[in-house]
């Protein structure tokens, strides 16, 4: 399979889900702003909320674009890397407490790689309840005509269709460790020597798992990154009230090229390489 070629927009970097948040970790972030900055030109009013602001790169943009702009953040990382950039409210606290910590009324929300994080690491058995309430509180949150503006992974179309990819030999023992390492079952996938198969969903999962590298996998292999299709989110967020106005799908080049080494294939054996990000903006009423 022949792909394009394109510097790796994700990287490796040393992280472990008991370790706090370094410096590589806000320099990757801040070099992904570029997809980032597609939620800007959606935004209404004056009040932004960014949920899960992280090193501020997009609360940042956000605010020099012309807003007065909220960055809320769990992690004692982000908060000191947040009040270091001036220009915007921080706020410490969970994304599942913000209408706590925060408070309601604003224009416009921004979750951006977000609510992956918060279904993932929630309780197993409460993982979509606990998404459901997030996008309840939200929707609450925003003032008439306020918009939610959600970036984060998006399922492939028919995500229960075949697709398999072949692993070169540097990739096996990373595969390996992910499947020990994942804790949600509908993702766990099973190789024949370099050959894994399972559903489109399954393989997107894998695929960008792998980019992160394997040193990283006590945090990664923990997230679900994906939770809907382009369509699915729709109808997630349509019982609060909130109308959608736009949506769309990229594959950023940067994934296909971190993935170059590896060949996957659709159910009839062709190429075949699954979105990497979904934009979906809703309208309060």
């Amino acid at each position: 399979m022949t792909l394009p070629a394109a510097a790796p927009e994700r990287t490796a970097i040393d992280l472990d889900a008991n370790r706090p948040l370094d410096d590589r970790y806000f320099e990757r972030m801040a070099a992904s702003l570029g997809d980032k900055a597609r939620v800007i030109p959606f935004l209404v009013g004056r009040r932004v909320l960014d949920v899960g602001a992280g090193g501020g790169e997009l609360a940042r943009a956000i605010a020099g674009a012309g807003f007065a702009v909220t960055a809320l953040d769990a992690s004692d990382e982000a908060i000191r890397r947040l009040e270091s950039l001036g220009g915007v409210e921080v706020a410490h606290g969970d994304a599942s407490d913000a209408a706590r910590v925060v408070g309601g009324g604003f224009d416009a929300i921004v979750c951006s790689a977000v609510l992956h994080e918060v279904y993932s690491y929630a309780p197993a058995d409460a993982r979509r309840g606990t998404l459901d309430a997030a996008l309840a509180m939200f929707a609450d949150m925003l003032a008439p005509g306020g918009r939610l503006v959600i970036r984060d992974g998006v399922m492939p179309d028919d995500p229960s269709r075949p697709a398999s990819v072949l692993l070169p030999p540097g990739r096996i023992d990373a595969f390996d460790r992910y499947a020990v390492l994942t804790p949600h079952a509908e993702l766990v996938l099973a190789r024949d020597g370099a050959r894994v198969e399972g559903t489109r969903h399954q393989i997107a999962e894998l695929l960008f798992t792998l980019t992160w590298g394997a040193e990283t996998f006590a945090r990664e292999a923990q997230e679900r990154y994906q939770l809907h299709t382009l369509a699915g989110y729709a109808e997630a967020v349509a019982p609060y009230g909130l109308s959608l106005v736009h949506a769309d799908a990229v594959t950023q080049p940067g994934y296909v090229a971190a993935l170059a080494d590896i060949e996957v294939r659709d159910e009839h054996g062709r190429p075949w390489f699954p979105p990497t990000n979904g934009l979906w903006v809703f309208e309060h009423p």
